[in-house]
């Protein structure tokens, strides 16, 4: 990923400090916003024409036993939805072009979780080698943020 695009370094304070170009920001705006939706339509009463992301396909199993999964989910899923939302609309409003935004551990936490799930829902919903490009673009910018956040300046983020 060009540096001119984007870029995540260490900074003061164990924060993180990103900067994204327009077409990034707008790119990666689309993906969080998509994400956002798929998690709304798939709430309990909202009926949506788009097919939402159920908490079956959101949070995996957490036992071996469907059955208990299927408990677990059901007295922890609207918490867990409702608090990657939470976490979706955060990183949204980041989403814009910047020459620095410095993120501090919850903000990180927000970007981990966020483009998870937004990999996620291009694995489950996504179309052929379009949806591999997203999950990989995806990816990148978790791996950059991960360095950054460990102390680490990414080898691309640096030049």
């Amino acid at each position: 990923m060009p540096r001119s695009q984007f870029s995540a370094r260490p900074a003061p304070g164990g924060t993180v400090e990103i900067s994204m170009a327009r077409p990034f920001a707008a790119r990666l705006h689309t993906e969080v916003a998509n994400l956002l939706q798929a998690l709304e339509a798939a709430r309990p009463g909202v009926f949506r024409r788009r097919r939402g992301l159920p908490d079956a396909e959101l949070f995996p199993d957490a036992y071996d036993d469907k059955a208990r999964s299927a408990a677990f989910r059901e007295r922890h899923g609207a918490d867990m939805r409702t608090r990657l939302i939470e976490a979706g609309r955060r990183v949204l409003a980041q989403c814009v072009p910047v020459d620095e935004l410095v993120l501090d551990d919850q903000a990180v936490a927000d970007w981990f979780i966020v483009l998870a799930h937004a990999r996620t829902r291009q694995y489950r919903h996504g179309r052929g080698d379009r949806r591999v490009r997203i999950r990989d673009w995806l990816l990148a910018i978790q791996e950059h943020i991960a360095l950054a956040s460990g102390g680490t300046a990414c080898p691309t983020c640096s030049r």
